[in-house]
């Protein structure tokens, strides 16, 4: 699992095309994690373009997708209870360390 300074959703020049016509342009942006977030925008404008390449279901022409510090679609992303057990081993190994530097 990746640092706590690592973005939920990380995404750097996207570009998705559908029918030729580019969807997503290069696009960049960073959600921290937990920050709720809305995505907002009139028809056709990408919003299920963007979530589908989020969860890593959408071909994307270039750039990188990246949730919780893997490659968007990466297997142990669909396995919630490996995911999570993760999640809590890392939080213990952190909490450890910052005894240990607290002594």
């Amino acid at each position: 699992m990746g640092s706590n300074d690592e973005p939920a959703i990380g995404i750097r020049d996207l570009w998705v095309r559908r029918g030729g016509k580019p969807v997503l342009p290069g696009i960049s942006l960073a959600i921290r994690r937990g920050v709720v977030t809305g995505l907002l925008g009139p028809s056709g404008s990408g919003k299920t373009t963007l979530m589908r390449a989020i969860v890593g279901v959408q071909i994307v022409e270039r750039g990188d997708v990246s949730v919780l510090g893997r490659s968007a679609g990466a297997a142990d992303l669909r396995e919630p209870r490996r995911l999570l057990e993760q999640t809590r081993t890392d939080t213990l190994e952190r909490a450890f360390l910052a005894l240990a530097e607290a002594r």
